[in-house]
């Protein structure tokens, strides 16, 4: 990879960039990380519901899923 883009010269590139500009990456850096952890727990609520539904997982309160763990 000859143009591999390492944090370091992504770090040396924001530092030269006008601190605005900086917050204005960090912002949306921030927000792009948020809507990624938000697809992958939409895809894990998914899966969840549809092991639910087909009978794989069963409902449980916290203590019982507790007690099952420290058995």
């Amino acid at each position: 990879m000859k143009n591999a883009m390492t944090i370091d010269n992504v770090l040396e590139i924001a530092r030269k960039l006008p601190i605005q500009d900086q917050e204005e990456c960090v912002y949306l850096i921030s927000r792009r990380i948020i809507e990624e952890k938000r697809k992958k727990l939409l895809v894990e609520v998914r899966k969840a519901e549809t092991e639910y539904s087909s009978g794989k997982a069963k409902r449980a309160t916290v203590d019982g899923i507790m007690k099952e763990i420290l058995s």
